[in-house]
């Protein structure tokens, strides 16, 4: 087994995020061949995405070259201390992340290992539960409720597939609930349908569209309100920490404290996946993601529904389920 491979180019192109503001992708070349890639999330790129480009190819790109790939801490750390005076703090961390997962993604393909079984070895195998965005009330909601976002978690799931297949369900029948109402639906930029009406009567819709899907609120599917509150429970949104090593010991020490652990995905998404592998390499509890009228937020579900596919008998899903529902 190969247990040293230089990197040998680092790369940085302008791309679009989901909302069309300019973002970055970056490859990871190790070797003669083995390239990663990985695309930011972030709005922070809008006033200085070039510059970001520049800093990647040139001061990163130095720095890194020749460090062996399989060697993410010691990457990690050259990205960490690297000068960041000049960025703002949201900018400079989303560049670390992106170049720490490029550079994860070539080392996994070098070693022809799934990013989850690189990045978390025989212990990846357990699939997170959806806490999937289902509806808004809007981001000022004409004064008419206090709760900005609904999610939904299908507590009754016995698998990822099912869970995932549940809030898309429940998804479907609260659109069709609004085109019966004369309503052409609306989505914000998570790709939420948006309500009109005070919160307990958008609750009281979704608990209908539940109900029409075929499940019983509050058994099978729970509903949740300004999620981002949830008590003991830790948000990572690993963009935001600035490399994988980091975002991977702030998991682990949440879960040593037996902290119910949530990954969260940003807005100004892109169709990148890693959010999906980290959740199944660290054994996350839930994963919580964007609504499915949007394809930067599929993309994760398909992603861990192949992931699952491919564990087979071997897979697990998340015992959050059993915690909450009882």
């Amino acid at each position: 087994m190969v247990q040293f491979l230089p990197i040998t180019d680092v790369y940085a192109r302008e791309i679009f995020d989901s909302q069309g503001n300019p973002a970055i992708e970056v490859e990871v070349v190790a070797g003669e061949n083995c390239l990663g890639k990985a695309q930011a999330a972030s709005g922070a790129w809008k006033n200085n995405v070039k510059e970001a480009i520049v800093f990647v190819n040139d001061t990163i790109a130095r720095e890194l070259m020749d460090v062996n790939v399989f060697s993410q801490n010691e990457i990690d750390k050259i990205l960490y201390k690297l000068n960041e005076e000049k960025w703002e703090e949201k900018a400079a961390v989303s560049m670390k992340y992106v170049v720490s997962v490029a550079a994860a993604r070539s080392a996994s393909q070098a070693m022809d290992l799934p990013l989850y079984r690189y990045l978390g070895g025989v212990n990846g195998r357990k699939l997170p539960i959806p806490m999937i965005y289902i509806a808004s009330s809007g981001k000022r909601n004409a004064g008419h409720g206090h709760i900005r976002s609904f999610m939904v978690i299908p507590v009754g799931a016995k698998e990822f597939s099912e869970a995932i297949k549940m809030c898309i369900q429940v998804h479907h029948e609260v659109r069709k609930m609004e085109e019966k109402n004369g309503e052409l639906p609306t989505t914000d930029e998570h790709g939420g349908i948006i309500f009109k009406g005070k919160d307990e009567e958008i609750l009281e819709s979704l608990k209908k569209a539940a109900r029409n899907a075929g499940y019983e609120p509050g058994k099978e599917l729970h509903f949740v309100v300004n999620c981002s509150a949830m008590e003991n429970a830790v948000w990572i949104r690993p963009n935001r920490i600035g490399t994988i090593s980091y975002a991977m010991d702030n998991i682990r020490d949440a879960q040593k404290e037996g902290k119910v652990v949530i990954l969260a995905q940003e807005v100004g998404e892109t169709e990148d996946t890693f959010i999906a592998d980290l959740s199944v390499a660290m054994g996350c509890d839930l994963i919580k993601l964007g609504a499915p009228g949007r394809m930067e937020n599929v993309a994760k579900y398909n992603r861990l529904l192949e992931i699952e596919e491919k564990l087979g008998e071997y897979a697990e899903f998340s015992s959050f389920c059993s915690r909450i529902s009882g």
